[in-house]
């Protein structure tokens, strides 16, 4: 598989660009000291172990279960979605034509439904390949594609298999779903093996560091607060911090981002990681593998926004994240919504 392999040796301080746009004359956001890593610990004698994707307790059987990966469709003809908003964590990746698409990953709570389900893509190989012997369901792919992702640890349901069915009101190929449950039983039969403790840290308290206006600029907005990612050239996804709910809410293209009975995404983090690109069949396409020094990243948690790291340097390897000095970050407890553009789109504070 001949793929272009982009190695991260991007200045971090570009994602701490100056507020406002060319010609404002307010200077670069400050930063409070560096921060201090500690990671929660529990304080209660509750002995219900510590999910590994969310920091959350959970009971002794949901720890128990694989990772459930489901590949869902983000074409306009897709809208809205199922159960996007139950998810532990999703990671947005571009395929091609400018089009996204969710790497969705379930433990927490298996849905009855969720779709539409979509085809794979290598960068699936980067990303699965990550969380161990999950279970993986999409509804196929190219040749050479599926060879890669059926090489890898997952264990894979394709279209026809355990749980699919077509959803009527909605035309083809955009009204393929997955009963989750079915697939999950199905991967387990198989072989899964349950998640795997993929080395992220949580705590409920916001770490130092965050990034602020300048004292004196007027027209810098609150880094924290809000923050658009140009995912393509197309298409951008906007993250809005709610305050009541301590959780962000995401909007794609400046509208807000519905799903299917009425639930709201609510990330309890947004993290944005600069990623390469590869072609195939001329399009462009997200790559999730980073050099050995790791790649920058901005992370949203608690209405603040931090410069991060990140560093996957094998298929093997989990998604890290790092603070600048390269200690492991403490997400808040709660589900984690990864977006992946071109290093070139990285947010800028202003």
């Amino acid at each position: 598989m001949r793929r272009f392999r982009w190695i991260a040796l991007v200045v971090l301080g570009l994602l701490a660009a100056a507020c406002g746009s060319a010609g404002d004359d307010v200077g670069a956001p400050t930063t409070s000291p560096a921060p201090t890593t500690t990671i929660a610990t529990t304080t209660t004698a509750d002995p219900r172990p510590i999910s590994f994707l969310t920091g959350q307790r959970v009971e002794n059987d949901v720890a128990q279960r694989p990772y459930l990966v489901v590949k869902i469709e983000n074409s306009p003809q897709a809208r809205p979605q199922t159960a996007l908003d139950l998810a532990d964590v999703v990671i947005e990746e571009e395929v091609e034509g400018g089009v996204t698409r969710f790497f969705v990953i379930f433990q927490s709570t298996i849905p009855d439904d969720a779709g539409p389900v979509r085809s794979g893509r290598y960068v699936d190989v980067d990303l699965v390949t990550g969380f161990g012997e999950v279970g993986m369901v999409f509804s196929g792919a190219r040749d050479d594609v599926l060879y890669a992702i059926q090489r890898t640890p997952a264990i894979t349901i394709t279209e026809d298999g355990a749980g699919f069915y077509r959803q009527s009101g909605r035309y083809a190929p955009h009204n393929l779903f997955v009963d989750a449950k079915a697939a999950l039983a199905e991967v387990v039969g198989l072989g899964a093996e349950p998640g795997r403790d993929l080395g992220w840290a949580f705590s409920t308290t916001a770490p130092a560091g965050a990034l602020s206006c300048p004292p004196a600029a007027t027209t810098c907005t609150d880094p924290g607060a809000s923050m658009v990612v140009q995912m393509t050239d197309e298409w951008k996804t906007g993250w809005t911090y709610d305050p009541a709910a301590g959780l962000y809410r995401r909007d794609q293209d400046g509208k807000d981002f519905e799903v299917t009975g009425g639930g709201r995404i609510g990330a309890a983090n947004v993290v944005v990681l600069a990623t390469g690109r590869y072609y195939s069949g001329g399009y462009p396409e997200s790559e999730a593998i980073t050099g050995p020094e790791g790649a920058p990243a901005v992370i949203l948690r608690d209405g603040k926004r931090y410069d991060a790291i990140w560093v996957k340097t094998t298929q093997e390897a989990p998604i890290a994240l790092r603070t600048t000095d390269g200690q492991p970050f403490p997400l808040k407890p709660g589900p984690t919504w990864i977006n992946l553009p071109a290093a070139r789109n990285m947010p800028k504070v202003g």
